[in-house]
């Protein structure tokens, strides 16, 4: 794992997009997506390893085997040697049962990233070093995507797309509601030539998407 994926705190940036996140709400929509952001909506990107493993938190708490106010914090690091990934768990604290969900989920995520750029020549991507960061604290979540690109150009552009899909998505008709929620909370910075995509839900909104898997479940 490089050494600058390692390190990739980016306290003052992950702060700075947070803020962004809980800012957001009243901006305008935009309904003038281009061909790659409309993939990246096709793919549900970001949104689908979420909800999954929002579910998945959801049946926990059905078998009480997890409570909404249960704190944890882990991470993955995921890297590729000899045409095989590798995973590793620098650190986790928390419940042992949201760690094994999660674990699907960042995989999911990251498999998604290669999904989605194999069919897009155009756009040049390396995924195969990267971290998740799945986070709880009184009742919200958080889940921070790290990811290293070619040069600082690169990551730039790559946030710019990204935003513009989270924002498109919130407004677009063919996307879900579930998904919509996650893209309203969902901001991306880049920082020399990495780039963060950070999902915060708030109590209120983890709140929403677990009455909507439960109404889902019950039809």
């Amino acid at each position: 794992m490089p050494n600058v994926l390692a390190q990739a705190a980016l306290p003052q940036k992950i702060s700075e997009v947070q803020s962004k996140v809980e800012e957001s709400d009243d901006k305008d929509c935009k309904d003038d997506a281009s061909e790659e952001v409309d993939e990246l909506l096709r793919f549900d990107f970001v949104s689908v390893g979420i909800l999954e493993f929002i579910d998945d938190l959801q049946k926990l708490i059905e078998i009480d085997k997890y409570k909404k106010d249960y704190g944890f914090e882990f991470e993955f690091e995921l890297a590729s040697a000899s045409g095989q990934r590798l995973t590793s768990y620098p650190s986790f604290s928390g419940n042992l049962w949201v760690r094994l969900a999660g674990e699907e989920k960042v995989e999911r995520i990251t498999d998604q990233l290669n999904s989605y750029y194999r069919y897009n020549q155009d756009l040049k991507i390396d995924a195969s070093h990267s971290k998740v960061v799945f986070a709880s604290e009184d009742g919200d979540l958080t889940v921070k995507i790290f990811s290293e690109k070619e040069n600082k150009k690169s990551a730039e552009d790559f946030a710019k797309l990204y935003n513009n899909a989270f924002e498109i998505g919130v407004c677009s008709k063919s996307v879900e509601e579930r998904p919509k929620i996650i893209y309203e909370n969902t901001k991306a910075i880049s920082e020399n030539n990495q780039i963060l995509i950070v999902t915060r839900l708030p109590r209120g909104s983890l709140d929403e998407l677990f009455k909507q898997d439960a109404k889902a479940e019950s039809k």
